[in-house]
């Protein structure tokens, strides 16, 4: 594995943990049951995606590197749910830059499927802020 193709596999790890780190933090103290389970649906499918790359990269001769992630929480669950999209989008563009440097069919196959996974988030997460906007303008 070449070194830069590791260093774009171990940033995107980072961005994974990160991920899964938030989603399930929001989903523990968001107090809404819908959204806890759509949220916490999301952490499991990150968690998902961590194991893959690390498989990925390891399966390839690299070496998995991860520190603290960086982050800060959200404001307010509409800021949360904003980050968020914003978070997928760059996943989205990131997992399919790196689609054609990776050395296998099989390994293309299982980040092309991570990148499915993000696709579906963004959508869910478009969906869950458009009803929160409308749910909080019915209050």
């Amino acid at each position: 594995m070449s070194r830069t193709l590791q260093k774009y596999l171990n940033e995107l790890l980072q961005t994974e943990i990160a991920s899964f780190l938030e989603y399930s933090l929001r989903s523990a103290s968001c107090g809404d049951p819908c959204m806890e389970r759509e949220l916490a649906a999301f952490a499991l499918e990150e968690a998902e995606h961590i194991r893959q790359l690390m498989s990925l990269i390891m399966r390839n001769g690299g070496e998995v590197t991860t520190s603290a992630p960086q982050g800060f929480p959200a404001d307010s669950l509409d800021d949360f749910l904003e980050r968020s999209l914003a978070r997928e989008d760059d996943a989205i563009r990131r997992f399919t830059a790196l689609l054609p440097l990776l050395p296998t069919e099989g390994d293309r196959m299982t980040l092309q499927s991570s990148i499915d996974q993000e696709a579906q988030h963004r959508e869910h997460i478009e969906r869950l802020r458009v009803s929160c906007r409308f749910d909080s303008a019915r209050s």
